[in-house]
């Protein structure tokens, strides 16, 4: 005789496995996880920061957008929780962080540890609280690479949190266009987990033009005289500021972000909305060809605003396709036996031919040498000779929009121009008072612009 199932059996059995997000703002993120099966009751937020479309999208889900309220929040969720799924504002360790020095480069040559005193340090603390009264069976914090090189210290405390609360860590180094993303975008998953994980299979890279044609002929806003002048002579996959060296092209500055899109190839990681081109038409793309090259799913609604604002959410998001992949990796190993000795290791798949793991602490000592060795090259000091004499006219390199009132981007604009060391040195004090740029400070940008290929 089989047992008889009561109607509140049969509701327990069809329950879907409960996520709990944090800081994951206009929730593309949430998209993901909800795609892989589950459901996604809370959101734990920072800032309101893409509250309103979070709220358009996913009306059943209870928000909490402010900290103090959290506490209150844990105890609303119903247990147990699965997944806690993250992803605090990663511009801590970009290259493209704003400081407070005298240039951009300053802030990172002393050490790389100005994230040390950014406030939004605090997010992830608040995050790995919440998420210990929680008790996740996983833990996921997305972040940047370059938050593993920079603030590796940080990342090895929260390993060190996470293994005293009896979880596992798995440090995992990846390119969204294997695992389910539109971009070819390297990023990080810091996991804390209570049984094994399994890895779902990597997926294939869909090119620009694969990624556009289901959309048929499309309209956009067309670009202004000076970037169609650049683009006319472009190739595709070329940055348009290249264009600007020829000796025929007179006009404004050019934003170092503008690139025409190579229809051949899976799409860069896109900042804004206005850093790629369409590939064969010298216009802006339009919103539905931004949806497509973020990987946006049909259902996904957007608020009634500006480009520029939807763009700016699609970048700051975990996008769906890898939130799925690495949500469904979360649930694969449920119910799975793990050893009796916690672990921490640092898994690289950012080449899926070549999948390679290390020790935590191995791979952060093998990352200290290739520092040292890297060090002189990194931060190269000026030779000893004789001063330039500048007759520049500060005047005639006034700041522009697209400076964003920041001396690293003045500075290389101007080094893009042609300057010399001296007279680059002479526009910065003129338009910066108070400035202590030296030319230590161009020479660390001259060896970026030649490291991006910008600078013979």
């Amino acid at each position: 005789m089989e047992p008889i199932q009561t109607r509140a059996g049969r509701e327990t059995a069809k329950m879907k496995p409960v996520a709990v997000a944090g800081d994951v703002f206009a929730g593309l993120f949430s998209a993901g996880v909800r795609d892989a099966g589950y459901e996604v009751s809370d959101h734990f937020e920072n800032s309101d920061y893409g509250h309103g479309t979070a709220e358009l999208n996913f009306p059943q889900t209870r928000f909490h957008v402010d900290a103090s309220t959290w506490r209150e929040g844990v105890a609303e969720i119903r247990k147990p929780v699965h997944l806690f799924f993250c992803n605090p504002p990663c511009a801590i360790w970009s290259n493209a962080r704003p400081n407070t020095g005298a240039s951009h480069g300053s802030a990172w040559s002393a050490g790389a540890s100005a994230w040390q005193e950014d406030p939004r340090v605090q997010w992830h603390e608040n995050l790995v609280r919440v998420g210990l009264d929680i008790k996740p069976k996983v833990f996921v914090l997305e972040s940047i690479l370059p938050a593993w090189r920079r603030g590796r210290d940080h990342f090895m405390k929260l390993r060190d949190i996470w293994m005293k609360a009896d979880y596992d860590v798995t440090l995992l180094l990846q390119n969204n266009m294997y695992i389910g993303g539109t971009q070819n975008r390297k990023r990080l998953f810091f996991i804390a987990h209570q049984h094994p994980l399994v890895w779902p299979a990597f997926t294939a890279p869909k090119t620009v033009g694969e990624l556009l044609k289901p959309l048929g002929r499309q309209t956009g806003r067309p670009l202004r005289e000076n970037l169609a002048w650049c683009y006319a002579r472009s190739k595709p996959g070329d940055k348009l500021r290249k264009l600007t060296k020829t000796g025929e092209y007179h006009g404004p500055g050019i934003s170092f972000l503008f690139t025409r899109l190579d229809p051949d190839a899976p799409p860069p990681v896109m900042i804004s909305h206005e850093s790629m081109i369409h590939p064969k038409e010298p216009r802006w793309l339009n919103l539905d060809e931004m949806r497509a090259l973020n990987g946006v799913p049909p259902w996904f609604k957007t608020r009634e605003m500006g480009l520029g604002a939807i763009g700016a959410e699609f970048a700051r998001a975990v996008h769906a396709g890898p939130g799925k992949w690495i949500a469904i990796a979360a649930l694969g190993g449920a119910g799975r036996k793990r050893g009796p000795i916690r672990t921490a290791v640092v898994v690289d798949m950012l080449d899926p031919k070549r999948v390679v793991d290390y020790g935590m602490g191995e791979e952060a000592r093998r990352m200290d040498r290739e520092e040292a060795e890297e060090a002189p090259r990194r931060a190269p000091k000026p030779h000893a000779k004789r001063e330039e004499v500048s007759s520049v006219d500060p005047a005639r390199y006034p700041l522009m929009e697209e400076d964003n009132g920041r001396v690293g981007r003045y500075t290389r604009r101007l080094l893009l121009d042609g300057l010399g060391d001296q007279a680059v040195l002479d526009c910065i004090h003129a338009h910066f008072q108070g400035s202590k740029a030296t030319k230590a400070d161009v020479a660390y940008h001259k060896y970026h612009l030649r490291k991006e290929g910008l600078r013979a």
